[in-house]
């Protein structure tokens, strides 16, 4: 019989997360609280993102250019027409400010002159007029962004208000203090107050104070105009945006900590004189960028540096994560089981989704490791269990004492443990993880030290190999056979690690082992792609092994000339093809249908920014820089062809059929390893669901697939 297969022929879409986005700015419409807007960095949808329901989804917006749209770095709504808003962008490069009329709906470009843009604010009352702090200082336009006026030349500065109630006493946050003007910025004085300024209020009670977040100096009381202030603690935090909450007077700030484990936004009930912070275990976000109050509601919104929009609920007093609809996440590790995809990032620790990635779900204690490891270069080791469904294993790539653990769930990601590895260097990195596809909890861990193992499911750790690594696989054919790579380096056991042997014939010298991909159809075929890296190695790319000539040889032809930087490559066994990701190049995902001899772009709809992973398995998964994760869609575009490359060493199964098993014991796994067919003489398969399922034969282990 031969097997009808399903191939897909449709592009790559983007999931709907997991939730993670660098959200610079947020703000909600003054007449109608469900309607909010938020600015992000490094999107690749225009950067501006509308909610019509209080922040429980978003949507992105028309009419930003997405060269300007992925820096966007203020938004803010009208106070008297909230029909208007205004963004503007802070990138290297061309900047713009935006002007909307439909709430936030669509957006044009305005007037304004070359610069970033820092705030925006505007006087009492006013509508048409309205002020921008930019690089050069504080822009004026007096008829919605058409011409603009240079009211005020300083640089480095922050935040521009009015004093409640004039429309000509407006102040200039910055560096050096705050900057004064008492005629609407004619002529302008500085206050006595020197100290850095990145964000201020006035006083609701008292319109001549001001509440300024100094930064690294704390908040302070400033009053008389600026002529006398008063330090108010809170120096341990770099402070960057202040609130006032009028319906209880309470103080936020938001900003960032000097280290992962104190507040990443304060409040203080008391004026000032003593201040609650939100830890970890209430906060997702290490860093809080801007904070939104609907005075008198019992919400209060916060724009996370790493996973976006948030919302605190002062019912329950957490914070939630709230960037449904935001596709913006650092995504460089995804792995599959029983249904679940989990998805692991520079910053934003690891994330779940049980509905094939419509909705995510992070736990509060992720580690997240944003702020010491080396994840932007590097993807984090990601791996799931292959006997419990429940139970997923993390490491993050960074320096110690940081980041010496390999941390377990064994509740999908919802709570985390990690354990320690030993023998570790200061300088020491963690890098990939692999798990023994059947049997015990048997793990591998590559790092800078060399080959790690624990056999108690991640619990402790020994050392099996003193060789440098920077990736580490087992083989499906045979687990107790392992890989390990490094510069120029493949390493294989063929005793579980007991004893190592190099087979580095036919390397680039001066490549990295990005990662080794052995064939899941066929047992003595291994994949390597190797990053030309600082060497700049021209001989970098995908290599192939044959256990059979006992060498590599470079299989890049069709992929881009000179070096490659950080590509990975994965094998398709649905699609029998390789796909191999290149970040920093012209097209970024390249397929290969003969075993790497010829490579062609298969980017089609992919719009994203930086692919540095690729994983595949019932379905193919990129994870990027900065627009989350791409798939394969196997939606609507599927067509029926017909197989001609058979199994190695088994017969084909298909679904509704009773076969032979032919010699050896048979058993079907499913992808979470659960054993869900088995057969001497006769092997039923006629219960299966479709899918992708372990079919063994003696010590031969592939992925076969079963279509109906």
């Amino acid at each position: 019989m031969t097997p009808t297969l399903l191939f897909l022929v449709s592009a790559w879409v983007q999931l709907s997360g997991p939730a993670g986005a660098n959200c610079r700015s947020i703000d909600i419409n003054p007449l109608d609280r469900r309607i909010l807007l938020c600015c992000t960095w490094n999107g690749s949808h225009g950067g501006v993102f509308r909610s019509t329901d209080a922040g429980n989804s978003w949507s992105t917006v028309t009419g930003i250019p997405r060269e300007q749209g992925a820096g966007m770095n203020a938004i803010r709504f009208c106070p008297t027409d909230p029909s208007i808003a205004v963004c503007g962008s802070k990138i290297i490069g061309t900047n713009g400010l935006f002007l909307s009329t439909d709430a936030g709906l669509s957006w044009s470009q305005t007037g304004f002159p070359p610069g970033y843009a820092e705030d925006i604010c505007w006087p009492p009352g006013g509508r048409d007029t309205f002020y921008v702090v930019s690089g050069t200082g504080l822009q004026k336009t007096a008829d919605l962004g058409q011409n603009w006026q240079l009211v005020f030349s300083r640089t480095y500065c922050w935040r521009a208000g009015f004093r409640p109630g004039s429309q000509d006493t407006v102040f200039v946050g910055g560096l050096y203090g705050l900057y004064r003007s008492f005629d609407a910025g004619v002529t302008w004085d500085t206050s006595s107050f020197r100290k850095r300024c990145y964000d201020f209020e006035f006083d609701p009670l008292d319109p001549d104070t001001i509440f300024v977040g100094g930064h690294v100096y704390g908040v302070f009381k400033v009053w008389d105009n600026g002529e006398a202030w008063d330090s108010l603690g809170n120096a341990d935090h770099y402070n960057t945006s202040i609130r006032i909450d009028t319906s209880d007077l309470s103080i936020w700030t938001g900003g960032f900590a000097f280290s992962p484990v104190s507040g990443r936004i304060t409040v203080s009930h008391d004026r000032g004189l003593t201040w609650n912070e939100f830890g970890p275990d209430r906060l997702f976000d290490p860093v809080c960028n801007d904070i939104c109050l609907p005075q008198g509601d019992s919400v209060i919104y916060a724009a996370g540096e790493y996973f976006g929009p948030q919302r605190f609920s002062r019912s329950d007093s957490i914070w939630h994560a709230s960037a449904l609809g935001i596709h913006e996440a650092n995504v460089r590790a995804i792995h599959t089981a029983a249904g679940v995809i989990y998805a692991a990032g520079s910053v934003m620790g690891v994330s779940r989704s049980d509905d094939a990635g419509l909705t995510w779900r992070t736990a509060v204690n992720t580690p997240v490791c944003g702020l010491f490891h080396n994840t932007e270069m590097w993807p984090p080791g990601l791996v799931c269990s292959a006997t419990n469904p429940d139970t997923v294993y993390a490491c993050f790539q960074g320096h110690v004492p940081f980041l010496d653990s390999v941390y377990r769930s064994t509740d999908r990601g919802s709570a985390w443990t990690g354990f320690q590895v030993p023998g570790l260097a200061e300088y020491d990195r963690l890098n990939l993880l692999d798990i023994h596809p059947f049997g015990p909890e048997t793990l591998y861990l590559s790092s800078s030290a060399g080959v790690h193992k624990s056999t108690d499911a991640g619990q402790n750790w020994f050392l099996v190999d003193t060789f440098a690594a920077y990736c580490v696989t087992v083989d499906p054919h045979q687990p107790s056979t392992v890989y390990s790579g490094w510069i120029g380096r493949a390493r294989r056991s063929t005793d579980a690690g007991a004893t190592w042997f190099d087979f580095s014939a036919g390397l680039p010298r001066w490549s990295e082992t990005m990662n080794i991909e052995p064939d899941p159809d066929s047992a003595g075929i291994l994949f390597a792609a190797m990053c030309g890296g600082e060497a700049r190695d021209p001989l970098s790319g995908i290599y192939l092994y044959r256990e059979t000539a006992d060498s590599w040889t470079r299989v890049s032809n069709g992929l881009p000339g000179a070096f490659v930087l950080r590509p990975r490559v994965a094998v398709d066994s649905v699609l029998d093809c390789l796909w191999c990701v290149l970040p920093n190049q012209g097209a970024q995902v390249y397929r290969s249908s003969d075993r790497g001899d010829s490579w062609h772009a298969a980017d089609t709809g992919f719009l994203a920014y930086g692919a540095y992973y690729v994983h595949s398995d019932a379905r193919t998964y990129i994870g990027t820089r900065a627009d989350g994760i791409w798939v394969w869609d196997a939606g609507s575009g599927l067509s029926a062809g017909t197989s001609t490359r058979p199994k190695p060493g088994l017969h084909t199964v298909l679904f509704g059929d009773v076969l032979e098993s032919g010699p050896g014991f048979m058993r079907v796994f499913d992808l979470a390893g659960r054993m869900v067919a088995q057969g001497r003489t006769r092997l039923d398969t006629r219960h299966l669901e479709p899918g992708v399922y372990f079919v063994t034969n003696g010590t031969l282990t592939v992925k076969a697939l079963k279509p109906r």
